[in-house]
């Protein structure tokens, strides 16, 4: 993460082994977002009962996308076997400031 701060990159991918941030996880409903915004995670208190796994990922995300300097900045964590998709936004979930209906999709 402070690196890819340091340098001003334009993203920062975290691959786990899990898959992108669910919405409504555990529920009948549940469904990988596609897109959030880093407002519309804090809101939900999104990973905040997975302090071991998701949670720490979920803030490095929105840490990223809100410490940046550039205002095109994203983050996207995603399945390791899914790296090419999740640059397509295909797979796993994409954080950023702007151009999110909703904040969420």
């Amino acid at each position: 993460l402070q690196l890819a701060t340091d340098i001003n990159a334009d993203g920062y991918i975290i691959l786990t082994d899990g898959g992108g941030i669910w919405k409504n996880f555990g529920k009948e409903d549940a469904a990988e977002m596609a897109l959030a915004t880093p407002e519309y995670l804090l809101g939900t208190k999104a990973g905040k009962n997975f302090p071991g796994s998701m949670g720490p990922k979920i803030e490095a995300a929105i840490k990223f996308v809100q410490d940046s300097k550039n205002p095109n900045a994203w983050a996207a964590i995603g399945d390791l076997r899914d790296a090419a998709k999740i640059m397509s936004n295909e797979e796993g979930t994409i954080i950023r400031e702007e151009n999110v209906p909703g904040g969420v999709v």
